[in-house]
């Protein structure tokens, strides 16, 4: 059976750590770490999008993007 799984470490925008050479592996099963220079930069938990300095910009992001939607759909059918 193949699950998924991902990792972050949260920390502070200033604080400099260098995850290159971190692998964690679980039965084999190498784990994604989600942050800055890694494919996912952020990942959606209980309907918030978190990253790992727990800002709220990509869960911003990902609101205006509906908002910017939802307002083109509106602005075409208002007439």
């Amino acid at each position: 059976m193949y699950q998924k799984l991902n990792t972050f470490c949260f920390g502070k925008k200033l604080q400099q750590v260098d995850f290159s050479n971190l692998e964690l592996k679980i039965n084999g099963q190498t784990i994604e770490r989600i942050g800055e220079g890694c494919t996912q930069s952020s990942f959606k938990f209980v309907g918030i999008h978190l990253d790992e300095f727990l800002s709220w910009e990509p869960h911003l992001k990902h609101v205006r993007g509906k908002l910017s939607s939802a307002n083109f759909a509106l602005s075409r059918v208002k007439n």
